[in-house]
């Protein structure tokens, strides 16, 4: 009979993909109907199945999972997946003669996860199918997250029994009358002296606009009920929706709000926003987890979204508890002291020691914050715990920040990630700094004094914007990480680029979920801040990193080259190795899409070869071969000044398996344009596609095409294809341009681009 794993009092989980463990022990079935190459992968949080083509409203294959359920006390299925917009699913299953019986008509995919509730039939099933349908002619996955059954009576009943919390927290938060003034409980930040410094600097130019809009979003956060949102669920409110359940969608994260309405109470001296603040700090503090769902307690699995949300919320619970400490009662400090180690410090400490992965990229070094933090606030008030919980944390941070910036200053993740990390563990370092009397300077990665150099390569030419490299998922700066290094570093490259880190006026993004409060760099950012001011190196050149670079200019005319290569096993990259990307006249040319939001269903297209500036091998005149992680460093050889730029890249260790040999060269002797040279064998006949992504349309057939004031001129190709197809990380519809060859084994073609105006 199949294991039922319960994840609440009325639902259970008989088939766990996202626990990796399980998944594997799982006899699911693929068979292909009209894909080409339906394969399926196991993923650390999901099963994906994916085909490279399916003729649009053909099956592209089912998935059969066998199934003998003990369905008493249960009366609905719940599928949770994540399906494309252009794939429909449909669910049956299948009865003693090789019947198969649909539950329901196909459902359409959305851009985030589902949970599709089908009644159960009657008994006699023995095998459950997907079946997956494609809608259009276009490489697709879907992702396998976990199927359940359901009691809904019961599960209506215990949604209606939910605990409702009064908003005074009588005996928690003390009546406004007994705060007294303002007193700190261990100025972790800043503290009580530091607060007419603070209110002087919002009057400030650049921040005041900057105050404006953290006072925005605090008054924001005054229109909502915090305990409503308690009453919903025992787990953390989240906005990245990867693991969130569809009842407990909509609820906002209670950290940030949080933190924002505290600062402005405490510059304003606002007791409504203060008590605001305490509210969201005592629904915090009764969580039953600080995990976002259910998923991550399931009974009988040990899989976890590692520890994101206990991280931050530690973060905002001890900064929370130092700020606001003259509103606490004895029995909230004793509460809160508690459940900062058993919701989220113990939490983090085991995945510190869990994984050790997480040693080697951002997680490490960001999950720290919330241990120096933490463990700075419990050091005084648990003496049993001891100092060196802290020096242990830091310790790991610092490490672990030595091997994630490379010697050279970059970085595998992409600029975006980097921004990330900055912010977290600079909250942490002028934490550390203030409490042992350390500069927080010498606390820094040791590659850090040639980071800068990073920043420069992948600037746009629009200040605060960036080449969003690999996983990144907004070209917009969006982090406090260089208002605050602007401050430690007056009349760097960070001082310039300042401003752009500042709030602005714009749509939520992706990366709001963790970063981008403004609550930091409010606090340690400069007095004065520059206007945001574009920076480029006419050459650069990242060692360990891979990255060549060329920015130069004349007059009004200029022109930004960038040439992909990679360190070996990169984190969080794209199979996008010998990519560029070209900004012409600060207009961005051809393009690095970067990375849309996790829970996004295109998330992984993104990635592919064929949606970068690249060149990739088809056997089949449809589809094109995906590059393999680099096993080995790929670094350019590049040399340049302000007046020429060449690089070029050998490839060949990212097509094993397809091509014996492959290069790229980028010839750029002037602003008016640049030659691609791409050489190569494959190992048997076929042909090679040359990718270009743009936001403006391409014009033209066979080998002559323009796209924006840019010609291009292929004379090898011998067929072509462009289309509006898929989006940027902004969400922006982008245009591709497939360029074919003929047939052949070995290839020595050259690519012209040259300005026309």
């Amino acid at each position: 009979m199949t294991q039922l794993l319960p994840i609440n009092e009325s639902e259970a989980v008989f088939a766990s993909f996202n626990d990796s463990h399980i998944c594997t022990q799982l006899t699911c079935a693929l068979t292909p109907v009209g894909a080409q190459g339906f394969y399926s992968s196991v993923y650390w949080d999901q099963l994906k199945v994916s085909w490279d083509h399916c003729k649009s409203g053909a099956t592209a294959g089912f998935i059969d999972l066998p199934v003998d359920l003990p369905v008493e006390g249960f009366n609905e299925f719940v599928f949770c997946l994540t399906i494309p917009q252009a794939v429909s699913v449909r669910f049956l299953v299948e009865r003693a003669g090789g019947s198969w019986e649909p539950l329901g008509v196909a459902v359409p995919g959305t851009l985030t996860r589902q949970e599709i509730v089908r009644p159960i039939p009657a008994p006699g099933f023995h095998t459950l199918r997907v079946e997956a349908i494609a809608q259009e002619e276009t490489p697709q996955t879907i992702s396998l997250i976990w199927f359940g059954i359901r009691n809904s009576a019961l599960a209506a009943l215990v949604a209606k029994n939910k605990v409702r919390w009064n908003p005074e927290w009588r005996g928690l938060i003390k009546p406004d009358a007994e705060w007294g003034g303002i007193r700190f409980r261990r100025g972790l930040l800043f503290d009580d002296k530091d607060l007419a410094g603070l209110r002087a600097k919002k009057d400030l130019p650049g921040w005041s606009s900057h105050f404006q809009k953290l006072e925005a979003a605090a008054r924001k956060a005054m229109e909502r009920i915090p305990e409503d949102d308690l009453a919903i669920s025992d787990f953390a409110p989240f906005s990245d929706e990867r693991y969130v359940r569809t009842p407990e969608r909509g609820r906002m994260p209670f950290y940030y709000d949080a933190l924002r309405l505290a600062i402005v109470g405490l510059v304003n001296d606002d007791k409504a926003m203060i008590r605001h603040a305490l509210r969201y700090l005592m629904c915090m503090l009764h969580l039953k987890h600080w995990s976002p769902s259910g998923e991550t307690r399931l009974t009988g699995s040990t899989w976890d979204q590692r520890c994101f949300t206990e991280e931050m919320m530690t973060t905002s619970v001890a900064l929370l508890m130092d700020w606001l400490d003259s509103a606490l009662t004895d029995r909230a400090r004793e509460l809160g002291t508690t459940m900062l180690w058993d919701r989220g410090l113990a939490i983090i400490e085991r995945d510190m020691a869990k994984f050790e992965y997480v040693h080697h990229m951002n997680q490490g070094a960001w999950f720290c914050r919330a241990r120096v933090l933490g463990g700075l606030f419990l050091e005084k008030e648990w003496p049993q715990l001891g100092q060196d919980y802290v020096e242990r944390a830091m310790g790991q941070l610092r490490a672990t920040m030595d091997r994630y910036v490379l010697a050279d200053g970059g970085m595998d993740e992409g600029p975006m990630y980097l921004l990330l990390t900055m912010e977290t563990i600079l909250g942490a370092l002028h934490a550390y700094a203030r409490a042992r009397g350390a500069d927080v300077r010498t606390l820094l990665p040791d590659a850090f004094p040639h980071m800068a150099q990073y920043f420069e390569v992948l600037a746009q030419t629009s200040p605060g914007l960036h080449i969003p490299d690999g996983d990144c998922a907004t070209e917009s700066q969006n982090s406090d990480t260089c208002p605050m290094l602007a401050a430690l570093f007056p009349g760097s490259v960070y001082a310039r680029l300042a401003a752009g880190g500042l709030l602005k006026d714009r749509p939520f993004c992706y990366t709001d979920h963790y970063v981008g409060t403004g609550v930091f760099s409010f606090i340690f950012g400069p007095d004065h801040i520059a206007e945001a001011q574009s920076v480029g190196a006419p050459f650069s050149l990242l060692s360990v990193t891979g990255l060549a670079g060329s920015y130069r200019k004349a007059g009004e005319r200029s022109l930004r080259l960038v040439l992909a290569g990679s360190k070996a096993n990169p984190s969080h990259a794209h199979r996008d190795k010998g990519g560029f990307f070209a900004e012409v006249d600060a207009k961005p040319t051809f393009i690095d899409r970067g990375q849309v939001r996790y829970d996004d269903p295109r998330v992984r297209l993104l990635s592919r070869t064929e949606n970068h500036n690249t060149l990739a091998p088809s056997f089949d005149g449809i589809t094109t071969i995906e590059q393999i992680t680099p096993p080995s460093p790929l670094i350019p050889t590049a040399s340049g000044d302000e007046n020429s730029f060449r690089a070029s890249l050998d490839l060949t260790p990212v097509w094993e398996g397809s091509m014996r040999s492959c290069a790229r060269s980028i010839d750029s002797p002037d602003l008016e344009g640049w030659i691609v040279e791409d050489t190569g064998e494959l190992c048997r006949e076929g042909q090679v596609v040359f990718f270009l992504q743009s936001p403006m349309p391409f014009e033209g057939n066979a080998g002559d095409w323009t796209c924006g004031q840019v010609a291009i001129h292929a004379p090898w190709a011998v067929r072509a294809d462009t289309a509006e197809h898929l989006i940027d990380c902004e969400f922006r519809k982008i245009h591709r341009l497939r360029l074919w060859s003929a047939p052949l084994t070995s290839f020595h073609i050259k690519t012209t681009f040259r300005r026309v105006c």
